[in-house]
């Protein structure tokens, strides 16, 4: 059983200990060297999860090459190398076209920043698939920071190890490593979450307003940033009303919570900056919404009264125990961490309301991050509430 110990971010505790290393050896080691060696426990942590995990669902797929064969989802262009073929199913050749030929008017329901991206390195990479590839194991290694980091903050050093490592070992963690969109969206959202809390605003604000232009749930994270400022100005967000009189305080010390408001209003910018491309590439601001229903997604009161199929398999039994499982994470992660309460539950909401029930929730839970936040702190059996 573990003990109740102090498990606070070792940074902070060498700094209460040593607040300032002598000057025989500030004067010895680099700069940049004295500055980060603090943080190379936590950088061997983070690095030690992503290895072995992709290394394990690398070994998972290779082996499924070699012995069953990957012959579902869409034909494999020629110029894909076979090796990532594993990684390079459905969504992931929508990406790789836009990101080749641009924007034709059904793949406007994905969003712009990841191909961009894929797009730019596949320019000094010379291969599209393999640029996206790179690109998703890169900001997968940054969500695990960016998780690692969120995590400690709120309940120490023990729970971060395993909110990472939950994370990275995720039942869907496969798609981290594809060319899909999972990994830079997850490292935007807990980058968001992480300098919120921090009160840093500008690096929030432009965090969530990257998020925005990746996945139509990141405009969400809007309310994480304001519901931040109110909080960090000293508003509850315990009681079950905001009290009159602290909210009164907070208008008479409006400095204190203003610049969490205005980049909060920042985080829509996303959105609207591809809103205005699809007016101007297609004369239709929402064509993102069009072609969306186009593929079957809509969203629709009565789509949450028929969420499991009349006919169950293999997979959609997955995706239904999985949505079951994550039902109480949402309801405590909502709790634990109130100023994402909003983001957490309409993250989990929106893809059941879709029109395709349960289908693809084992992939959607992925975008999680105060669940996993929560999955963490229960592991380390050193929980709070934040």
């Amino acid at each position: 059983m573990l003990h109740h110990q102090d498990v606070r971010p070792a940074v902070c505790q060498e700094a209460r200990r040593n607040p300032r290393a002598p000057d025989s050896v500030t004067r010895s080691l680099p700069s940049w060297v004295d500055r980060y060696s603090p943080h190379i426990p936590a950088i061997t942590i983070v690095l030690t999860t992503f290895i072995v995990t992709r290394l394990a669902i690398f070994g998972v797929i290779a082996s499924s090459l070699v012995t069953v064969g990957m012959d579902r989802g869409l034909p494999m262009p020629r110029d894909a190398p076979p090796l990532l073929a594993g990684l390079l199913r459905w969504d992931s050749q929508h990406y790789a076209y836009i990101a080749a030929h641009g924007y034709d008017r059904i793949r406007t329901a994905f969003f712009p920043l990841y191909p961009f991206l894929v797009k730019g390195l596949s320019l000094v990479i010379g291969n599209v698939f393999v640029a996206g590839v790179v690109l998703s194991n890169v900001a997968l290694l940054v969500a695990l920071g960016y998780v690692y980091a969120l995590t400690c903050t709120i309940h120490g050093e023990a729970a971060a190890c395993r909110a990472a490592l939950y994370l990275a070992g995720a039942p869907a963690a496969v798609f981290f490593s594809a060319m899909y969109t999972e990994s830079l969206f997850v490292a935007l959202g807990a980058a968001t979450l992480y300098h919120a809390r921090q009160g840093h605003w500008a690096r929030a604000a432009c965090a969530g307003a990257l998020a925005a232009a990746t996945r139509n749930t990141g405009v969400i994270l809007a309310t994480v940033i304001a519901l931040e400022a109110l909080r960090q100005g000293g508003v509850s967000l315990r009681q079950q009303r905001p009290c009159w009189a602290s909210l009164q305080a907070q208008w008479r010390r409006r400095g204190v919570v203003w610049p969490g408001f205005a980049a909060a209003a920042v985080v829509p910018g996303g959105l609207v900056a591809y809103m205005l491309y699809l007016r101007l590439a297609f004369g239709d601001p929402v064509a993102f919404v069009h072609a969306e229903a186009g593929w079957g997604k809509h969203v629709a009161l009565s789509n949450w009264l028929r969420l499991v199929p009349s006919q169950l398999n293999i997979p959609v039994t997955i995706d239904l125990l999985v949505t079951v499982a994550f039902i109480p994470l949402v309801i405590g992660a909502a709790y634990q961490m109130r100023t994402a309460a909003v983001f957490v539950v309409f993250t989990f909401a929106l893809p059941l309301g879709s029109g395709l029930g349960v289908e693809g929730m084992t992939r959607y839970t992925l975008m999680l991050v105060p669940c996993f936040v929560l999955l963490g702190s229960w592991g380390s059996a050193n929980g709070s509430i934040a």
